[in-house]
Order: C-alpha cells, then structure tokens, then sequence
C-alpha cells in the first residue's frame, strides 16, 4: 500500500470511532514513511480521540512549527487541554493567540488538516467545507461534490452546501449543471448573490445573452441592496467582473456602472473604485467622462498608478502614440516598481510601431503576467474578473497587426504550428483561453475563426464561423465578410458574393465597412467587371479616409479630422495592403499600366518600415516580372533579408524564377537551402525535401524529410512525405517496413496505410494491398459520422476497387466501386451549400467512380459479352 492507502484506512478507523485501530494504523504509516509528519500527526490526535490525552499532547507539541500542521495541531492540543482532568488555561490561552495568528497565515493543506479534525470531533459542517475547498484546490470536483450532496442531505434547510456545489461544477466547466444548481438556489432564496451572480455569469459568457444578463443584474442589485446594502468591495468586485466580459455590450455597461456608482457612494474617498468609474466610462467609449473620473482618482490619492495609466489610456485612444503619450508611458513605467502592470506593457507596445518585435514581446509579457495571476484560481467569478478577457481581445487584436499573411493561406495548412509567425501564435494561444473561458464572446469567438484562417486552418476556421453564424448570432456581419474572404481565397466567387449578399441583408449598414467594399471589388475583378471592381476599391478607399481618382491616381492623403469625421471602419495594415494591391492589379488588367506603377510607388512610401513593406516588395516584383525584367525582380527580392516578414515567401519566390524562368535548378535548391540555414525548422527541412522532389532528386529530399522528422517526430504528415520519398527512390522494402513501423507509431494516421497499400499495388502485391486495405475499412466503422472520415472511406474504396480491377476479380471490384459511390453520397449530403469542399466532392464522384466503373464494364464486356 501506499500512503494514500494508510491515509484513507486511517480516517476510516477515525470515522468510525476506532481509535485504537486508527492510531496502530498510523503508527504502521509512521514505520513505513518515517519521513512523512503527517503521519504523527494521525498517531497525535488518535491518542486525543481515544482519551489518551497527555500521550497525545506530548506527541502534538512538537509539530506546531509545522506549517502545513500548525491550525490542526493547535484545535487538537485545545481539544486535549479541554478534556484533561487538571485543565491548563493558560495553555489554552497561549494556543488560543497561536490559533488567531495562524488564521491569517492559512495554507490549504493547513486548512485540510485542520478540516478532518474537526469532521472527526463531529464539528461537522465547517469541516466538511474545510474538506470541499481542499478537494476544489486540487481540481478534484467530483469529491467535492460528493462531500456536498452529503451535507445537501444532511441540512436540507441551508443553501451553502448548494451554492458550493453550483461553484464546484462551473469551476469544473459543467455550465448546465451550475446553471440548473443556481436556479435551484434561487427557487429556494431569490436574493441569493452568489447564485445570481453564476446564473448571470453563464448568460453573458457561454450564451452571450447580454439582454438576459442585464435584467438578472438588475435583480441582483435589488438583492444587494437588501441582503449586503454596505459592502462597497461586493459592490466593485461584481460591477468590474461583468463590464470585462460582455465585449463591451452597452446594455450590460449601463448596469455594471451602478454597481460601481454605489461602490463608490459607499466609500467616497476610495481612489481603486473612482479609478474603475473612468475604465467604466473607457469602456463605454466617453472619453472624457472617463478622463475626469480619472482625474478625480489622482485627487484623492496622486501616486495611484492605475488611474494615472488610465488618463494615458484615454490620451492614446484619442491621439494615437503622440510624443506626450510616449513621456508619460516612460514615466509611469519608471515609478511603477518591480511588479509590472500589463495595462502599461500594453500601451507601451503601442510605441513600437516601427520595431515587430519589441511590440511584441511587451505584449506576450503582458499576458503571461496576467495568465501568472490565474494559476491558483479555480474557474469562476474571481478567476474571470482577474482574467480580463476585454483586456486579452485588445492585446490579441494588436499581435495581429504585426502579423503578416501567412504563406500558408495560399497553400493550404501547414503541417504543425510551429512555422507559424510568433505574432500568430501567441494571438492564437490567447484566443483559444479567452473562448474556452468566453464560448459566448462572439468578438473573441470570430477573431479565433480570424486567426484560424490566417494560420492556414481553413475548414476549422469555417467551423468557428458556422458556429457563431448558427449558435451565437446569425446577423454577425463580420463573421459572414471572413466567410466571403475564405471562398475568395479558395476561388469560389460565387459562394462569396452570396455572403456578401446574406450579409447585406442582414446588416444594411455593412456598406459602410470598407471590407464589404474590398471583397466585392475582389469579386467584380474575378468576374472580368474591371470598372465596377475600381469602383467598390475607391469606395473603400474613401472610407478608410484615402483620397483617390478612378482613373488618375493621386497621392493618397488621409482625410483631416478637423474637417471630417473620424472613419467609422478601419483595415487591418494587411487588409489596406491588400486594398492598393488589388487595386493595382485591376489597373495592370485595365491595361492603365502607368497608374498602376504610380500606385505602388505610393503604396511603397505609404507602407514603408511597417511589418507589411516585404509584401509590397513581393508585388512589386511581380509588376517587373511581367515586364519581364527578371534581374530586377532578383534584386528586389533579395532586399528582404533573414528576420524580416515575408522573407520565406521572398526566398520561396525566388527560388521559383530560378526554375521557371532561368532553368536554374542548382540556384533553386540553393534558395531553400539558404533557408534551412537561416531557419533550421522542421518547415524548412520540409519545404526543402519538397523542393528536391520536385526537380527529381528523391535521395537528397530524403535526407532532408529525415532531418525534419527527427526535428518534430510527432508530425504524422510528415511520416507519409518520407514514405512517399522511400519509393520515389526505388527502397521498396525499407518503404514497407517504414510504414509498418510508422502506422504502429501513428494509428490514427490512417492515409499511412492508404500508401501502404497504394506501394503493395504497385508491387504486384495484391493480396496484401488488399488485406491492408480492409483492416482499415473494418477499423473504421465507428467513425463514419465524421465527414473527414467518410471522405477517407471513399479514397480507400478506390482504391480497394483498383486492387481487386488489377488482381482480376471484376465481380468484386465493380460492388467495391457501387459502394464507393453510396459512400460518397453521403458525403455530399452531409457537406452543405455553402460548403467549400462540395466541387471536390463532385469531381470524386464523376471523374473517378464513373470512370472507372464504366472501364471495368467495358473489360467485364470485352471477356464476357454474352454475360454483360
């Protein structure tokens, strides 16, 4: 046994009143783990409980230095004193000071230990909850609740046992059974706070329900009043949560400020509530009303930095990072001592417009301190109000400024996310916590899809956005514009400007957003409408506060905000950049050659040292390539050197011209050799391998698959490219083993067996080819609900059907083939309209099906005619 085990039979013996049974058992768990005080402390306190009282107290006294013992040791040895014949008051006395001092220093195993004293002196609800809050420190929720349902039974007239259980499964992410809990608790006291604030709480973060959530708040102010009228920090503390986590929705903010109205009504003189009324009014977007909260924090008390950083905070929304808001931000960040505010790293990363990387490292530094404060909080009201997710969406926003478009978008997933741009991966880690914490955040939810989309993940990004479009708000404007970008980019025009057009009526307003303007134009431009594509290009153009003629390009000059109003709409940096150079190139198309020229020149001095200016260099390669000046276009892109944005898309580019254009496969594969040097990444060492197949050279991608597997071993992917380059270069029998060993290591990976058995059919080895092919049919019988899985089962149809076409057996290849196609009309009917996969889906079914089943007809005919 283990100490658990003596652990568990020793409270047992406890529980049941056999102490003599408990203190053997623990004198056993004292021989066994000799350096283990809990276990003289079990042999202590059962000399106590079996009426062995100065036994026990010479046991007990020496364990009060233990911190982990010291609150248990000390009820003990009272409880000792108390039952002995001659009583020592001022031994109790001096343990009764130790025992108040020891309360304000509890560690939670103290607090534990403490709590199984008293469950077995028969104190037994507070020691129950003693039990509970160790059992929640430790994640293990269904021992807590267990212990609840107990004390539920056993005081069926109080409502706490209730409310820890409520907060035991929100923090255990059971969002149903915490809502149908709460409801519980309010049947029974509809002024319970704790069970309106979690009810409130699942409204705004799991259904973004903000409406619901703002009638429960009113409830809960009435039931404040009445069961804590005077508790100003309550007051604060619910006002704060529930302002950081509904995405700034106004009629959510117009009730969380009379929490923090009365907070401050309670406690006037408090600079932290007067503080929190300006980030209120921040929120709200009333800049001055925030301003002057602000100011009226530093009145009371002139060092509080918080309201000092929301005076700057204000400055910065209203002015951008002016010389005076770059003064401030170093002062503040020289008095803010050794504990660094994220707010504060946050606006200074502002400040880094022209440095990537400062900016984010500030940024990424901000969220780790703010994730730092979470580590010993459970899931729930306090772990949520730390956690800040307002604050974390605007920290992931900006880390995507810095991100540039991904070469991924074009070609399709990478194969880990560890070639991803940092910038990308950092906003990606931090939006997956916010919508695990916030599913209902529709704000955080859609700019996940966002970068979903921009790290190459295309179906589960239309995931995300078929899920808010579905379950959160079909309205949302912006998730139906990144489902129209999406076709764009996979080329389906049409299904775009069907987003394009479910969105607009929806949202009439939508044309107000320059990124309805870009698609569309993007749209006219697929459609070969040159002119209607200029115009929705000005038109956005002209809402993001960019003056341009259609056919006479001037230099683009920002509207003044003196003289007009501030644009509602903005674009990212990546999405201007792709404004100009779509215009571009519809002027290239229009043949209006010199204001496309005039254009980029502009774009190249309107962009120039932002994280965007490789992309603009990339293009304007491309404008030279065209004119087919193919050294210009060499030069241009050796500007962008290591380190920079778009270098690998850059190198990759020109490796291209080597092969295309100058015949050059030496330089080409020198290209990608430069990039392993410059980025030994298991990408890399794909990129490269992928290079030397594609000019014939199997042996050299062989060894650069080896080394890009040894570098990520995990990557199942990368398993089936090495396969592939063993029998590229004729090592038919190391291939065969390659892939036994590697579905071995990856059995999920099932496209390994499908190259298994593509190589079986290529040796001639039918039977195995076919045997392999079944196994994998078999195994997947319980998946087929998944569309991924019912496609793979139409590829391994197939392929079973040309196995058993080249073995001979017709009959049987035929019935595969007719079961191929029942396959894939469930695949079709699974995937809907709006699916992007439907015309591969098509050109499966036609092409390869009926293909082939009409040439198997045609052998069936040519041995057999009589029978066919």
């Amino acid at each position: 046994m283990d100490d658990h085990d003596f652990k568990s039979i020793i409270q047992h013996y406890g529980r049941e009143k056999f102490y003599h049974s408990m203190q053997n058992r623990a004198f056993d768990g004292l021989s066994k783990f000799s350096g283990s005080p809990c276990f003289r402390f079990y042999n202590g306190i059962a000399l106590v409980l079996g009426n062995r009282n100065q036994e026990g107290i010479r046991e007990l006294t020496p364990m009060l230095g233990e911190k982990e013992f010291s609150m248990a040791v000390i009820l003990a040895l009272m409880f000792a004193h108390k039952r002995c014949t001659v009583v020592d008051k001022e031994a109790i006395l001096n343990l009764d000071v130790k025992l108040k001092e020891e309360r304000k220093q509890l560690t939670a195993y103290s607090a534990y230990y403490s709590a199984v004293f008293l469950l077995l002196t028969g104190k037994s609800i507070d020691a129950s909850l003693g039990q509970v809050r160790y059992y929640q420190i430790n994640n293990d929720y269904e021992n807590a609740i267990g212990i609840l349902n107990k004390l539920s039974i056993r005081y069926p007239e109080l409502n706490i046992p209730l409310v820890e259980k409520m907060k035991s499964q929100l923090a255990n992410w059971h969002w149903d059974h915490s809502m149908e809990t709460s409801s519980r608790i309010l049947n029974l006291e509809p002024t319970n706070i704790e069970a309106l604030r979690v009810k409130i709480l699942i409204l705004a973060c799991r259904d973004g329900n903000y409406g619901g959530g703002a009638r429960e708040l009113q409830k809960l102010l009435s039931a404040m009043s009445k069961v804590e009228p005077s508790n100003s920090e309550l007051y604060f503390q619910i006002g704060q949560l529930f302002s950081r986590v509904c995405g700034r929705n106004i009629m959510i903010l117009d009730e969380t400020v009379k929490f923090i109205e009365k907070a401050n009504q309670l406690s006037p003189g408090n600079a932290t509530y007067l503080t929190e009324y300006g980030y209120h009014a921040y929120l709200a977007g009333k800049m001055k009303e925030a301003t002057k909260n602000f100011k009226s924090a530093t009145k009371v008390d002139d060092s509080a930095i918080q309201a000092l950083c929301g005076l700057t905070l204000c400055q910065l929304a209203e002015s951008g990072p002016s010389q005076q808001v770059s003064q401030q931000i170093e002062f503040l960040t020289e008095i803010q001592g050794t504990a660094k505010l994220p707010l504060l790293l946050w606006m200074s990363s502002k400040l880094f417009h022209d440095d990537s990387q400062k900016a984010i490292s500030a940024m990424v530094e901000a969220c780790e301190i703010q994730f730092k404060n979470l580590r010993t909080l459970s899931f729930g009201s306090e772990y949520l109000r730390r956690f800040d997710p307002d604050f974390l969406l605007e920290v992931a926003r900006d880390l995507l400024q810095h991100s540039p478009i991904q070469l991924s978008v074009s070609m399709g997933s990478l194969s880990s996310r560890e070639g991803l741009h940092i910038s990308l991966k950092h906003s990606l880690n931090i939006l997956e916590v916010i919508v695990k914490a916030c599913p209902g955040l529709i704000q955080g939810v859609f700019l996940l899809a966002k970068v979903q989309f921009l790290c190459g993940e295309i179906s589960t990004s239309t995931s995300t956005l078929q899920h808010i479009l579905t379950d959160i708000d079909p309205t949302y404007s912006e998730a139906h514009l990144l489902s129209a970008q999406i076709n764009i980019q996979q080329k389906q025009f049409q299904r775009a400007a069907q987003n394009l057009e479910i969105c607009l009526s929806h949202n009439f307003k939508v044309r107000e957003n320059p990124t309805y303007h870009l698609f569309n134009g993007i749209i006219h431009k697929n459609d070969h409408q040159y002119d209607d594509a200029l115009k929705s290009f000005i038109t956005a153009m002209s809402l993001i506060g960019v003056k341009t003629d259609a056919m006479n390009v001037k230099i683009p000059v920002p509207l003044s905000t003196n003289s007009s109003p501030k644009p509602i709409y903005t674009l990212s940096l990546a999405d201007k950049v792709t404004l100009y150079l779509e215009m571009v190139d519809t002027y290239m198309l229009m043949n209006l050659n010199s204001d496309a020229t005039k254009l980029m020149q502009d774009a190249m001095e309107e962009f120039s040292g932002t994280s965007e200016e490789g992309r603009l260099v990339i293009a304007n390669a491309d404008l030279s390539l065209r004119h087919g000046n193919i050294d210009t276009v060499l030069k241009l892109l050796r500007n962008i050197q290591s380190g920079q944005p778009y270098y690998i898309q850059a190198k990759t580019k020109m490796a291209n011209i080597y092969l295309i254009h100058r015949k050059d496969r030496v330089a080409f594969a020198q290209c990608f050799r430069e990039l392993v040097e410059e980025y030994p990444e298991p990408e890399s060492y794909i990129m490269l391998g992928d290079a030397y197949m594609s000019i014939q050279e199997p042996d050299d991608a062989l060894d650069a698959y080896k080394e890009a597997l040894k570098r990520n071993p995990h990557d199942p992917n990368l398993a089936s490219k090495l396969g592939r380059a063993y029998v590229k270069t004729h090592q038919y029998t190391k291939a065969i083993n390659y892939y036994n060993e590697s579905s071995s290591m990856y059995p999920e990976n099932s496209l390994l067996k499908l190259d298994l058995a593509e190589l079986y059919l290529k040796l001639k080895h039918f039977t195995n080819a076919e045997q392999t092919l079944i196994d994998e049919i078999e195994g997947m019988k319980d998946g087929l609900e998944d569309v991924d899985m019912l496609q793979l089962r139409t590829k391994q149809l197939l392929l079973l059907a040309r196995v058993r076409e080249k073995a001979g057996h017709l009959n049987s290849s035929l019935s595969t083939l007719k079961e191929a196609r029942d396959n894939q009309y469930k695949v079709q009917q699974r995937l809907n309209l709006e699916s992007t996969l439907i015309p591969e889906q098509r050109r499966i079914l036609s092409s390869n099906i009926q293909s082939r089943t009409r040439s198997i007809m045609l052998m069936k005919w040519m041995k057999h005619p009589c029978e066919t």
